[in-house]
């Protein structure tokens, strides 16, 4: 696993935890290996080469920095991203459907699938009549009602 750094910990706390709640237990039947780049992305690129290096069978990365660069290490380990951002937009994928490659993951703010998140929301608000999404973007907020394909709120 590569991250970040401190923001990350309580995710790097978690998988070891989730991954021995399925049976892979460190240092019995598995191994887990962590690196952190200390919050210095520059050094995403040499944690991947030496997680490579220590022959893993995947690779889970923290943010797209450290995906691109596990993405760039292999093209054969599976990597699976952790909150990417944008994943179709910067080229980290082709497709959130579907991996083509051998990265695949969670993203965590991609607008194809704002709507599918507010289908999810008027699920568990059955009288949902009308949305509003504020999110920061190029340090502006913008404001945006309903999703972009109709789903009869």
């Amino acid at each position: 696993m590569i991250g970040l750094g401190l923001s990350f910990g309580r995710i790097v706390l978690a998988v070891p935890k989730l991954l021995t709640d399925l049976g892979y237990i460190d240092g019995q039947n598995a191994v887990f290996e962590h690196r952190s780049s200390q919050a210095e992305p520059e050094r995403a690129a040499d944690m991947a080469a030496d997680l490579m290096r220590s022959k893993v069978d995947v690779i889970i990365a923290l943010t797209n920095v450290n995906a691109f660069a596990a993405k760039q290490a292999t093209s054969t380990i599976p990597i699976v991203v952790w909150a990417s951002h944008g994943a179709l937009d910067t080229g980290l994928v082709s497709s959130l459907a579907h991996p083509i490659s051998n990265v695949t993951g969670i993203e965590s703010l991609a607008p194809e699938i704002d709507a599918k998140r507010v289908e999810l929301l008027k699920e568990i608000v059955p009288g949902l009549m009308r949305d509003a999404m504020l999110r920061v973007e190029k340090r502006s907020i913008q404001s945006r009602f309903a999703a972009q394909r109709p789903i009869n709120i």
